[in-house]
């Protein structure tokens, strides 16, 4: 029997960083059905620091082609 060592908080937390990753449409829908599928402190850790790698801040929207706006050009400048 396995426990839930996450719960659904965390869960939630790792969908929301996902949103915001460089990862495309189709990598999304699959990593959100992983997440759903994690127990241990372990994997959501390691699920935590990959999504943390691929996370799109507010200042790289612009580098990556993305939507953006003034404060955005402003966290790029400084």
């Amino acid at each position: 029997m396995n426990i839930d060592e996450i719960g659904d908080s965390k869960r939630e937390y790792l969908k929301t960083i996902l949103e915001n990753t460089t990862y495309d449409d189709d990598s999304k829908e699959i990593l959100s059905i992983r997440i759903e599928c994690l127990m241990t402190m372990k994997e959501y850790e390691k699920a935590l620091n990959n999504l943390t790698m691929n996370y799109i801040q507010d200042k790289h929207r612009i580098s990556l082609g993305l939507n953006y706006n003034q404060s955005d050009i402003k966290k790029t400048l400084s």
